[in-house]
């Protein structure tokens, strides 16, 4: 009995350190601008109000949450001020078209074979194609859009797709007026895991504004079964693309001369990476694959060829971006002879705040206990009036950063966090049958 009461005395002392411990690690939200990574100041347009601020490369990079949720805006005394992001695609008054797909190529086309053949007639004119003319290879199928009636740019285009499980497809998209000679406008990867229900990414491509007016859009991609495109949304919009950032990378390195791991060091959402051959390597058909964690599988996300002396391959994310990436040359060819050049691109934030305070005011980015505040833009200023307002200067002249690469996890289900937890539970069984023995030890009779 002497020996457990010191043991019902430690209890409480116990709980009171665990009780300390957990307060202490309790998120605590910021105080100040003094509590973020980053902060910018703020030139208001004369005038006040609520105006539009674009974010310096500076400060697309810096916020720390996915969902841009630690940004703030502050006026000269420390007050937060209400803000929104601003939803670029409610500003423009954004208009979806659904079109239905024609089969135009076959997976079979023989020198006997009559093929398929699609007559278009528009007024004075007709145009025609023959399946065998759009497809030279048996092992390619495609679709043809008729987007002739579109006349604002094309933001981007969502296919109507049918992709069995576990299985990747690249669809090629080209456009053209007169159904024979076809203009590049991108790739986008469909992937189906084997387990889910759903696409792994968005089956979206983003066509930069990009005129249809008047011309055709040709869906192609290499024939598998089960595959098959039956339409596609083109979104358009009344507004001029915003112009992308494109942030250089350090730190890339070959893991082998055909593949290239890495791990962007932010949490803000990248658009694209752009991918230049920095050495005498010719042709290289690449893909870039993606995962959130070091046991999850690579999933493909991209698809492009580079080939030397030519401009660097845009590989789009479409909204799938990922913490860890994978980029594999084609195993057919003799890969890199050096670490490609990798730029980051990012799409332009623009911050509605009200500048209804006093000067100096700043905006605040990098704070991963920050819960998200913005307000939806239509609760600041009417959406029509949005292009329309006074635009603030953030920033200054601020040198763009460079982000660092960080080498991608080992494949396994072992990673440093579950090798950390491991440990440390661990050792707690350790303690406690180190303590259990000490007891038993202690209350047992002594021997005679």
């Amino acid at each position: 009995m002497m020996h457990r009461r010191p043991l019902r005395l430690m209890l409480p002392l116990l709980g009171a350190l665990a009780l300390t411990a957990c307060q202490q690690d309790k998120p605590q939200p910021p105080k100040g601008p003094q509590d973020f990574a980053l902060v910018v100041p703020v030139a208001p347009a004369p005038g006040g109000g609520v105006q539009r601020i674009s974010l310096p490369p500076a400060a697309l990079v810096a916020p720390r949450r996915t969902d841009l949720g630690d940004v703030r805006l502050y006026d000269g005394s420390a007050r937060e001020l209400s803000f929104a992001i601003e939803d670029r695609a409610n500003e423009a008054a954004r208009q979806t078209h659904s079109f239905d797909a024609l089969p135009i190529a076959a997976p079979e086309v023989s020198e006997t074979s009559p093929g398929v053949s699609v007559r278009i007639d528009d007024g004075n004119r007709s145009v025609a194609v023959d399946a065998a003319e759009v497809v030279a290879s048996t092992a390619r199928l495609a679709v043809l859009i008729d987007t002739r009636a579109l006349t604002d740019p094309a933001e981007s285009i969502a296919f109507k797709a049918v992709i069995p499980r576990q299985t990747a497809v690249n669809l090629t998209v080209d456009a053209g007026s007169d159904l024979k000679s076809w203009d590049y406008l991108g790739e986008k990867v469909l992937y189906r895991p084997g387990d889910a229900p759903d696409l792994i990414s968005a089956p979206r491509l983003p066509l930069q504004g990009e005129d249809l007016h008047d011309r055709y859009l040709r869906i192609s991609w290499q024939a598998a079964p089960g595959v098959s495109v039956s339409g596609a949304e083109v979104a358009t919009t009344r507004l001029a693309p915003a112009a992308r950032t494109a942030l250089a990378t350090r730190g890339a390195a070959l893991g082998d001369p055909h593949t290239l791991s890495f791990r962007p060091q932010l949490a803000a959402p990248i658009a694209a990476i752009k991918v230049s051959q920095t050495g005498p390597d010719g042709v290289v058909p690449i893909t870039l694959y993606g995962r959130n964690a070091a046991e999850e599988p690579w999933f493909p996300l991209a698809e492009a060829t580079l080939r030397q002396n030519d401009k660097p391959a845009v590989l789009e994310l479409s909204g799938a971006a990922m913490r860890e990436y994978r980029l594999e040359a084609d195993k057919r060819t003799a890969g890199f002879s050096s670490a490609p050049r990798l730029d980051l691109l990012f799409d332009p934030v623009t911050v509605l705040g009200a500048l209804n305070g006093v000067e100096p005011y700043r905006l605040a980015f990098g704070n991963t206990e920050a819960e998200p505040k913005a307000l939806p833009a239509s609760q600041l200023v009417e959406p029509a009036k949005i292009a329309a307002l006074p635009v603030a200067q953030a920033g200054g002249n601020a040198v763009p950063p460079v982000i660092d690469l960080a080498p991608a996890q080992p494949d396994g289900p072992f990673t440093s966090r579950k090798l950390l937890l491991w440990g440390a539970l661990l050792l707690g069984v350790l303690v406690l049958a180190f303590a259990a023995i000490r007891l038993l030890r202690s209350n047992a009779p002594p021997t005679q």
